[in-house]
């Protein structure tokens, strides 16, 4: 059974939230206090896996404030939902229930008060029944009408007539699709009465099939009510459990165990939160608290020292399945009367209590106690993970490392979140996101395709564009350029030069855009943190060289992995040079005025060849005449020519400057390629 949709209504800030879509792996995706745990928890409250009866909700808490008192009943719907059913879940519900044998949906619902609701919306419908019975009773009045006119016998004529009045009830209740219990229940007897007159007839033979089919009609019909409970209970039986988590409930790594066992043991009213999570703990670490007690107070040291250890190994060995940021050991300490879990690191063997441990780390323990202790320790694919902010105190590997362990789960999983490394950017992954807004008038709603206010869809616009980073601008062997504008020159000519047969960079190089000389460093660093091994092209300037210096001082990259754009022009002719330099000036000096034409219309426009950089050169005579220059718009207009007239834009030489760049940059990627990492 696969949970398809639900809608909240009625309840706290939602009115109504819409129908909510579920896929495999649902984020929930808003901001904060827009009502996300609101959802999971009344969705949560249909099938509770931590509790056997279902939670209360009232008026005081849970009803929305701007309503009248006097609107409250407990009997409102607070949710609903629809259940896609299995092919043997739906044999089975035929087998107990007639009319389901059609039905490929569960239909379930919860109000206020603590009942739920269950239909197959897609059963055979009564009406259906009704056709049956109307054909059934025609066939019947044939053979009524031929002893009528060739019996006379009083007692015959009056069971038909009575099997016609009560099958008329019947039909006229199956065809309004209304409960035919009650109709039902007194057609049988006139069932009966038919077949004990029709007996000794001649009329018996020919009206057997259409008595049959209309008692077969009636039997249903009378146990249909009875047999659909029956087949809803059996339904809600088999319904996935709702294992529910949030950021801020946390195993504790110290327990009285005395105290938990007056307390009940983790049931009953009595019960804390923490006896609960501890009563989670044992029940993944296979331990029992008696049996613990009851050794500790035999003195039966040997006997708990093996139970414990063994609870460690099988503990441990799960954790490491999810716990992959270091290799790690769960290590369990027994007293008098505490019950004391460490966490040690198996490389440098500090042991650590586990409430002394960071809160990620805390999270994640809770998250496989809680996630093991509900669903089997992990092995019961029949149950639905509710979980709140998960991975909030993660850093963005550990939770891109999460997204993945949720992949391998077999389990329906409903996430909420507002941290883009929690939305995974992938087509099919993007298509399970769902917005969560709340606006005054009309509280929380729920959106199956994204919209939403920028901060509500932030989350999303920085996921889209971290993957986009990683899928255009990250590859296995890269070569970081300062600006995208170095970016489109030298990717658009590397494609010309490629397609002319010439040398040119390989196709499976990938130019970076660190956004800036001053951000190239960080660009570098993030590049090589993830194990690449970086290139680096560098305007010839002053900024250039210190943002060199740096990186090769800090052993960030290599000195054979840095090309300097002017490393392109004759040894000694050129001490400073940017990528607009290549270009020809001529060319250049065309684009800058076709760019600027309006700007420039009327004006008398002169600039100082002495300044060795031509970006340098138009700066300043921009700025002459009181103007601003953007050589992004120049790049701009060089990439379209470049679509349509690249001999042009590569004239004056330029093709085979930015041919020897090409090459140089070719050779610095395989050079750094080779290389053994820094140690």
């Amino acid at each position: 059974m696969k949970l398809k949709t639900f809608q909240v209504k009625d309840f706290r800030s939602v009115n109504d939230s819409g129908v909510i879509e579920v896929a495999e792996k649902t984020a929930l995706l808003g901001r904060n206090e827009s009502g996300k745990t609101t959802l999971l928890k009344v969705l949560q409250s249909l099938n509770p896996a931590d509790r056997s009866d279902l939670p209360t909700f009232g008026l005081a808490r849970h009803y929305p404030r701007d309503r009248k008192r006097s609107s409250f009943s407990d009997s409102i719907i607070i949710l609903e939902t629809d259940w896609e059913l299995t092919d043997e879940e739906r044999k089975k519900i035929g087998e107990l229930w007639p009319r389901g044998k059609t039905a490929k949906t569960f239909n379930a619902s919860r109000a206020y008060k603590p009942k739920r609701y269950g239909d197959f919306s897609d059963a055979e419908p009564l009406e259906e029944w009704a056709k049956s019975l109307a054909l059934k009773r025609h066939d019947l009045g044939i053979v009524a009408a031929k002893a009528g006119a060739s019996v006379d016998h009083a007692a015959l004529s009056g069971a038909f007539a009575a099997i016609e009045a009560e099958c008329s009830k019947l039909q006229a209740d199956l065809a309004a699709a209304s409960d035919p219990t009650a109709s039902a229940g007194t057609a049988t007897g006139a069932v009966a009465a038919l077949k004990a007159a029709l007996k000794d007839t001649p009329f018996a033979a020919e009206s057997e099939a259409p008595l049959s089919e209309i008692e077969a009609i009636v039997s249903n019909a009378a146990t249909d009510r009875a047999k659909e409970i029956e087949a809803i209970h059996w339904a809600f039986s088999v319904m996935p459990k709702f294992v529910y988590l949030d950021e801020f409930e946390t195993v504790p790594g110290h327990h009285d165990i005395n105290g938990y066992l007056d307390r009940g043991a983790g049931k009953g009213d009595k019960a804390t939160p923490d006896d609960r999570l501890f009563n989670k703990l044992l029940k993944v670490s296979e331990l029992d608290a008696n049996e613990l007690k009851t050794a500790l107070a035999t003195n039966n040291h040997e006997e708990r020292n093996l139970l414990t250890n063994r609870a460690e190994e099988q503990v441990t060995a799960t954790l490491r399945k999810l716990w992959k940021d270091r290799d790690v050991r769960v290590e369990l300490a027994v007293d008098e009367r505490h019950f004391d879990v460490n966490v040690s690191d198996v490389e440098t063997r500090a042991k650590v209590p586990l409430d002394e441990r960071s809160r990620g780390f805390r999270w994640y323990f809770s998250f496989f106690i809680t996630f093991a202790a509900d669903t089997d320790r992990g092995d019961k694919s029949n149950a639905i993970l509710l979980l709140d902010e998960p991975g909030l105190f993660l850093h963005a590997t550990a939770q891109e490392s999460l997204l993945r362990f949720f992949e391998e789960l077999p389990n329906q999983i409903i996430y909420t979140t507002h941290s883009p490394f929690m939305i995974s950017a992938k087509g099919k992954d993007l298509g399970s996101v769902r917005t969560v807004n709340l606006a005054e008038k009309v509280g929380t709603t729920v959106t199956n395709n994204p919209t939403g206010d920028a901060n509500t869809l932030f989350p999303l616009q920085a996921a889209l564009g971290y993957d986009l980073t990683q899928t255009m601008f990250i590859g296995a062997k890269s070569v970081v350029v300062e600006g995208v504008t170095d970016y489109w020159y030298i990717s658009s000519v590397a494609d010309y030069l490629r397609d002319s047969s010439r040398c040119a960079l390989d196709s499976d190089v990938v130019i970076t855009p660190a956004g800036g000389a001053q951000k190239v460093p960080y660009m570098v660093a993030l590049l090589t943190a993830q194990n690449l091994q970086v290139a680096l092209l560098l305007d010839s300037e002053q900024e250039a060289e210190r943002t060199r210096k740096e990186l090769l001082e800090t052993k960030l990259i290599r000195s054979d992995g840095v090309v300097l754009v002017a490393d392109t022009f004759p040894a000694g002719t050129r001490k400073e040079a940017d990528i607009e330099d290549v270009i020809d000036e001529n060319v250049f000096m065309d684009l800058v005025r076709e760019a600027f034409a309006k700007e420039l219309a009327g004006k008398a426009f002169k600039y100082n060849a002495a300044i060795p950089r031509i970006v340098k050169r138009m700066e300043d005579a921009f700025d002459q005449l009181g103007m601003k220059f953007n050589k992004t718009r120049i790049a701009r207009l060089f990439l379209a020519k470049m679509g349509t007239d690249p001999a042009k834009m590569l004239a004056g030489g330029a093709d085979a400057r930015f041919e020897e760049l090409l090459r140089r940059m070719q050779k610095a990627v395989e050079k750094v390629s080779k290389a053994e990492p820094f140690r």
